[in-house]
């Protein structure tokens, strides 16, 4: 069958738990993902597209260059899901037992549904859905005012609001300062020519990432995704959208802002720019998993819940359960944020800042606790291959970046704590964080 298919089949096993991985990939670029679950009812199938918020300017198949307005790339998910008089896909699947949904990040879309039965044939609707979504004028604007509504109800919490200020404070040029949904501005600029351009650039099964988990015939599943895009014209003349660089500048847009709400305590979120992943650096694969796993591990056991200024903070009244760290970072961008009410803002920044400062200029923190972590980390990934969605969501992220579900493992065991010191030395210059803080409107008690 792959063969026919002209796929080439690859197959991975995980020592410990015994979890496999088939792997078959089409000389277009469409990959599709098997993780067996025998004797399991319930199954989850995404399709992952390499195509977020972020991807604003591109260039199209015919090499003119696209700018999209921002919110594009989420506004392109909502008509995925179509409606109409003679069609209605959340019915069309709900009839056949399908939990359907979808999101979007800066970097990517993923559309996913679980069941335990006909898996096969909501696949076929929801492959059809991706490659015809509803593009027509009357369903742009019915989406747009659904979409409006979503915004403002990011908008009127305080911390997505607060988050999506700090990137606009923290970032210069770079669509990653924008949110995700967009603004009130550019939803309104969003047309169908828009929508179009970005579905014939992403929207082709040579981009798609396809995984599947659970007790299923592989041949069978594969036969129906080839069902639905063997009527795609020009499969076999695949195209990779290039994507345009942002030229972004290491300073940050701005180092302070602050807003009001109707909050009863203040709440700060605070950022520092990652200056050493840009446009130039351009990390994918291997090399940024292993940067996000690594600093993302580092952070955690710096600031987290476990450390000693968390609860030295926690205990002074500087932070409550609200509190939230993160290291992010892209193929051109990186950052960390830490977010939380707090009676004194100012005070718990500062006092977070020096505890981050000490640490890495001093490298204070014992060899045997990070391994510690690294271990249980990794218990956690094996764990988490027990979980039928878990381990379909992250086979899924990992194929955008090229990789397999148990290249993740390798990462682990490969982190050197001295290398991930030396690449955590960004948090040291001042000059790139970002402090916004969202105070009480007049008349809220604090």
């Amino acid at each position: 069958m792959q063969n026919e298919r002209k796929m080439i089949k690859r197959e991975r096993q995980e020592s410990f738990t015994r979890t496999k991985q088939h792997i078959y990939e089409h000389y277009s670029g469409l990959t599709i993902s098997f993780v067996p679950k025998p004797g399991f009812k319930r199954k989850f199938v995404s399709i992952a597209l390499p195509v977020g918020s972020d991807h604003q300017n591109f260039y199209s198949k015919d090499q003119h260059h696209m700018s999209l307005p921002a919110g594009t790339a989420h506004f392109m998910e909502h008509c995925v899901f179509k409606h109409g008089p003679n069609f209605n896909f959340d019915d069309k699947m709900a009839s056949l037992g399908i939990n359907a949904n979808a999101y979007t990040t800066n970097d990517h879309t993923l559309y996913f549904f679980s069941c335990i039965d006909n898996l096969d044939a909501g696949l076929e609707i929801f492959l059809d859905a991706l490659l015809h979504p509803d593009l027509s004028e009357a369903r742009i604007d019915k989406e747009r005012n659904i979409i409006l509504s979503e915004l403002e109800m990011y908008q009127d919490d305080v911390v997505s609001a607060a988050s999506e200020q700090l990137l606009h404070d923290l970032f210069v040029n770079h669509p990653v300062r924008n949110d995700i949904v967009g603004t009130r501005e550019s939803l309104a600029e969003i047309k169908l020519e828009h929508l179009e351009q970005l579905h014939h650039s992403f929207y082709q099964p040579s981009n798609m990432k396809i995984s599947v988990v659970g007790d299923v015939s592989e041949e069978q599943t594969i036969d129906t995704i080839f069902k639905v895009i063997d009527s795609v014209p020009g499969l076999e003349n695949h195209h990779r959208t290039l994507t345009t660089k942002v030229s972004e500048p290491a300073r940050v847009c701005h180092s302070f802002s602050e807003s009001k709400m109707q909050i009863a305590h203040p709440f700060f979120s605070f950022g520092i720019k990652d200056p050493d992943v840009n446009s130039k650096s351009n990390l994918e694969g291997r090399d940024l998993v292993g940067y996000d796993i690594g600093l993302s591990l580092l952070f955690d056991l710096l600031i987290g819940e476990s450390s000693e200024i968390y609860n030295e903070l926690f205990a002074d009244g500087l932070i409550d359960e609200s509190f939230y760290h993160e290291f992010k970072v892209s193929g051109d961008y990186a950052y960390w944020l830490c977010a939380s009410y707090s009676k004194d803002p100012e005070l718990a920044v500062k006092r977070i800042y020096q505890a981050l400062k000490i640490a890495i200029s001093e490298r204070r923190l014992q060899p045997n606790d990070f391994a510690l972590k690294v271990k249980a980390e990794m218990g956690a990934f094996l764990l988490s291959l027990d979980s039928i969605s878990l381990s379909g969501y992250k086979m899924a992220e990992l194929l955008l970046r090229n990789l397999d579900l148990f290249d993740e493992l390798s990462i682990y065991n490969n982190l050197v704590l001295d290398d991930l010191w030396k690449q955590a030395e960004f948090v040291l210059d001042t000059s790139l964080q970002a402090l916004h803080i969202v105070r009480p409107e007049q008349g809220q008690i604090e």
